[in-house]
């Protein structure tokens, strides 16, 4: 039984044309993110790259980077990420090629074919995740395939191993819950 406005009962015909109604928007609903996801189809990385950086540099909280970070960051995207994934179609991008790419870099991604460290691969990577969550925002793709991707740990510093304290990690407990990534935060630990 369809109910209207008046919470009373419609007639038949009413109500077959509320249905009908509804059909119809949803179909238009549907072919425009049909549309949406086929334009997304055919940008690339690089383009997303550079609309993000055009929309103003923020961090994943949404703050403001600092004009150094910055800086930095615009060097990462032109000389590391931009020509290993800018030619990519955004929808190319999986976590198998972003994994990949780490490793690449982590045996010989820096000055004169040395490696970078894993630090440094682990911060390009948070990178590549923010640009691809702005992808998500704006529809371009429907997961972030950074999200299961792998990168190496960043954890070691100069040889010694950083543990949390429990208070650190109760915080990141919490902040798992409210973001529902809690599975993968006690998979990590």
């Amino acid at each position: 039984m369809v109910l209207g406005s008046n919470r009373k009962p419609l007639s038949r015909t009413a109500a077959n044309q509320k249905r009908a109604e509804a059909s119809v928007q949803l179909q238009e609903r549907w072919s425009e993110q049909a549309v949406k996801e086929a334009q997304a189809a055919e940008r690339s990385f690089g383009d997303v790259l550079t609309e993000w950086l055009d929309r103003g540099l923020t961090n994943r909280r949404g703050t403001p980077w600092q004009p150094k970070t910055a800086h930095e960051n615009r060097r990462e995207v032109a000389y590391r990420i931009r020509p290993a994934l800018g030619h990519y179609k955004i929808t190319e991008i999986t976590p198998a090629v972003l994994e990949r790419l780490y490793d690449k870099w982590a045996e010989g991604g820096g000055p004169n074919g040395r490696p970078l460290s894993d630090m440094t691969v682990n911060r390009i990577s948070k990178m590549i995740g923010t640009a691809l969550e702005f992808a998500k925002r704006r529809g371009y793709i429907r997961e972030n395939p950074a999200v299961l991707a792998v990168a190496p740990s960043a954890i070691k510093q100069s040889g010694k191993l950083i543990v949390p304290t429990p208070e650190q990690i109760r915080r990141l407990i919490d902040a798992a819950d409210r973001y529902g990534y809690s599975m993968k935060a006690a998979i990590a630990l």
